[in-house]
């Protein structure tokens, strides 16, 4: 089974552009959680520095991925760039430490169909 990817996506709005730039992102969840191989896509806002937004994504397969970076809705907002946007920064990025190991076993035994199995054991 391949790793799923993460990616951090950075975007820095122009002066007088936040409440624009943050519409336009906002509007991208929706239609990328119904993409195919979308686990997380997150959005962000930094509160000590108006404008920026960050996007936390993970995908099943860098496939997946690139179908995404061509979505219709990825494409319009990127059309609009250099109108809204100073900066935008993506990098493919990997976990290093953090993972709760109470919620990963839970999570291990609640994706696997012998779950009530192992409970009961």
């Amino acid at each position: 089974m391949s790793r799923s990817i993460h990616v951090l996506a950075i975007f820095q709005a122009k002066a007088g552009k936040e409440r624009d730039s943050e519409g336009l992102l906002r509007g991208l969840i929706q239609p990328t959680h119904e993409e195919q191989g979308c686990i997380r896509y997150v959005l962000y806002r930094r509160v000590d520095r108006p404008g920026t937004f960050y996007f936390i994504e993970e995908w099943r397969s860098t496939a997946d991925f690139r179908k995404h970076l061509a979505s219709p809705h990825l494409t319009a907002v990127m059309a609009r760039k250099d109108e809204l946007f100073v900066d935008v920064d993506v990098a493919f990025v990997s976990p290093v430490a953090g993972e709760n190991p109470v919620k990963a076993e839970y999570n291990s035994l609640h994706s696997d169909s012998d779950a009530a199995q192992k409970i009961s054991d």
